[in-house]
């Protein structure tokens, strides 16, 4: 669905007010149907970087699962090699009916450790699956305290949604989970989430404003942190982890014409998302 980003920061602006975010996953699941059309195909991101990465492991036992969403055809996936998950949400965001739909997309290529439907949350514990929200990346070292030290952290465009002063808090936080052999597969999106759905605009069309004026249009329910992969790259290093791949994606063509001076001394700009396999260096 194609919509005017103005208009749809308009829109979002009224659900943040109206507290209304159970009517904009209404809206994405029976309307626009971006959050049905996730269910129906295993991503891309699933087969060539998390489980490309949870295969070089020699421990599967435990993984955490930073900001899963509304599906969890992913995990289901990853249910095949861990024996179990610790997946957290800031809010909640689950949806049994969209990952019941993305099991029986799974199960036709992998053979899931059940065959239970899905109807609620208590039900993805016969795959492994542990499902927390809210919950806090703080509060995960109180749960984890008498299991398995975690052996995989993996993330899919989740971090852009975090606010810069908490980002380098959750890194360290995952630098002191992670078992010395462990490793972390953390994708990120850096593009303007509103040019998902305005093909009328780039995909660094946020590039123009300053925080201020971008401010007006950075919704709660739509919030992006707009930190560049530089900084993703010193963040991960200021935690103590060595960055053993970094494979971006970069639109080089897609700039816009004028870029606000927050980030003109920044040479990375052309990077609309980026994977990142991770490894703690020792202390």
């Amino acid at each position: 669905m194609k919509i005017n980003w103005k208009l749809k920061s308009a829109l979002f602006l009224f659900f943040d007010i109206a507290k209304m975010n159970w009517l904009l996953f209404f809206i994405q699941k029976r309307i626009t149907r971006r959050a049905s059309k996730a269910a129906a195909t295993i991503r891309k991101e699933w087969s060539e970087h998390h489980l490309a990465f949870a295969q070089k492991l020699e421990q599967k036992r435990v993984l955490l699962e930073i900001g899963a969403g509304k599906n969890m055809g992913q995990n289901l996936v990853l249910s095949t090699l861990f024996e179990t998950q610790y997946v957290i949400d800031i809010t909640p965001m689950f949806s049994a009916s969209l990952t019941d739909r993305a099991r029986l997309v799974v199960s036709e290529e992998f053979a899931l450790r059940s065959s239970s439907t899905i109807h609620g949350v208590s039900d993805l514990t016969h795959y492994g699956i542990i499902y927390k929200a809210p919950f806090a990346v703080a509060d995960v070292p109180e749960l984890l305290k008498m299991r398995a030290p975690i052996d995989a952290i993996a993330s899919t465009n989740t971090f852009e949604h975090i606010p810069e002063a908490e980002i380098y808090e959750i890194i360290k936080t995952m630098y002191d989970m992670l078992n010395d052999e462990g490793l972390c597969s953390i994708i990120v999106d850096y593009s303007d989430h509103y040019a998902h759905t305005d093909p009328n605009i780039g995909p660094r069309n946020f590039l123009r404003f300053s925080d201020k004026q971008w401010e007006r249009h950075n919704h709660n329910c739509h919030y992006q942190n707009r930190l560049q992969h530089s900084q993703y790259i010193s963040a991960f290093a200021r935690a103590g982890f060595d960055v053993e791949v970094a494979r971006v994606t970069r639109a080089p063509d897609k700039l816009p014409d004028y870029i606000d001076e927050k980030f003109r001394g920044f040479e990375d700009l052309n990077a609309i998302s980026a994977h990142f396999l991770l490894r703690k260096r020792p202390r």
